[in-house]
């Protein structure tokens, strides 16, 4: 009767509903609609959907088998929320060094790219400079042009441009756990270790009297 025969999701499956706000939204609804509508229920109610379903039985007969019918179909829904729970926690558990290792590089992008951006605004300031003394001894022409552009800061803004990628995909990584969205070539590394010296521990004097 109540039977739901549902598969084992994948963690794709899982990780696409849990993206989608609107059919969180309508089955959470529909739980509350079950709810309600069940605690409103006439115990009559039941037994004429019994009769229904077994048809020349009594009234006791009919509804206990309608009650072993619906208890097997709900310890069965049950157990698929279960499973879907388990998956769910092995792809957090699998998926967590990446995500680890992914925070902490988006901290350190976040951290270097203002540094760049410092260091493209002075080498801009210093080029201004540079060209204005080559013109005022007297540099003009294509020499100006050469001596004046002799250090590019194509590779500095080449950087900048490659790290907002790295930081965009890293992002919607972090956001969605969906492992296609990391930088190509994403190493996980390990957490850096800090090891602090144990302080010495002094005995009381009292102590050391007894």
């Amino acid at each position: 009767m109540l039977t739901s025969q549902l598969p084992t999701p994948s963690p794709d499956d899982l990780r696409a509903f849990q993206h989608n706000p609107e059919a969180i939204r309508t089955a959470i609804g529909i739980k509350t609609d079950l709810l309600r509508a069940i605690q409103a229920l006439h115990p009559f109610t039941v037994i004429a959907v019994a009769r229904q379903f077994f048809p020349g039985e009594g009234d006791f007969q009919a509804a206990s088998k309608l009650g072993l019918e619906i208890a097997a179909g709900l310890r069965e829904l049950a157990a698929h929320g279960e499973d879907c729970g388990s998956v769910a926690a092995a792809e957090k558990a699998r998926i967590a060094p990446a995500m680890g290792a992914a925070v902490r590089r988006t901290f350190e992008i976040a951290a270097k790219l203002p540094m760049l951006e410092s260091a493209i605004r002075n080498h801009s300031t210093e080029s201004d400079k540079k060209r204005a003394s080559l013109e005022a001894a007297g540099v003009t022409g294509d020499d100006l042009e050469r001596l004046s552009n002799a250090e590019s800061i194509g590779a500095l803004i080449a950087e900048q441009a490659a790290l907002r990628i790295e930081s965009e995909s890293l992002q919607l990584f972090i956001s969605t756990g969906d492992e296609r969205h990391l930088p190509a070539g994403f190493v996980v590394d390990e957490p850096a270790k800090v090891c602090a010296p144990v302080p010495k521990l002094e005995i009381p004097a009292f102590l050391k009297a007894a």
